[in-house]
């Protein structure tokens, strides 16, 4: 899995059956969704990124008209954004989240970070937001011309 290779090598490779590779493959998936840090550090970096919405196997019942493979690279899909977070010593929070809101990232990092913590993320309103209703400070990282600025904001609990 952390070399992305697919199930068919991984089995073969293993002398295991195709079945017993995608029964593990879900073991291990499960064990990283239920490793969720309780709790992280003084400095965190916090991103968020989209996935497209993927029906990949489903016949029937598809919320869109189906595509044709080679059709379009418009972007006419629905994206799901994942949230992550991660500290200095690599202790990681994940989650996918339904819009982005600053709710939903409330939602998933209450009590996970602390108001002496200095968490880093890229401008959104979302991230200053969260920053106010959790106390803790905010830097944000500013990427232009390939450079990366920091500016801080510090705020104070409501």
């Amino acid at each position: 899995m952390t070399q992305s290779t697919t199930l068919r090598p991984i089995a073969k490779a293993s002398g295991i059956t195709l079945k017993t590779s995608f029964n593990w493959q879900h073991r291990f998936l499960k064990l990283l969704k239920d490793s969720q840090s309780n709790k992280l550090g003084e400095i965190i970096e916090l991103d968020k990124t989209f996935f497209r919405e993927s029906f990949k196997g489903q016949k029937k019942d598809l919320p869109r008209l189906a595509r044709k493979r080679g059709g379009s690279k418009k972007d006419d899909c629905r994206k799901t954004p994942v949230m992550l977070a991660r500290d200095r010593s690599k202790r990681t929070v994940d989650g996918v989240l339904e819009t982005g809101s600053a709710d939903e990232l409330c939602h998933c990092l209450h009590r996970r970070i602390s108001m002496t913590t200095a968490v880093r993320a890229d401008a959104h309103l979302a991230h200053e937001k969260l920053a106010r209703r959790l106390g803790f400070v905010f830097k944000e990282l500013v990427t232009s011309s390939g450079g990366i600025s920091k500016k801080e904001f510090s705020t104070c609990s409501m």
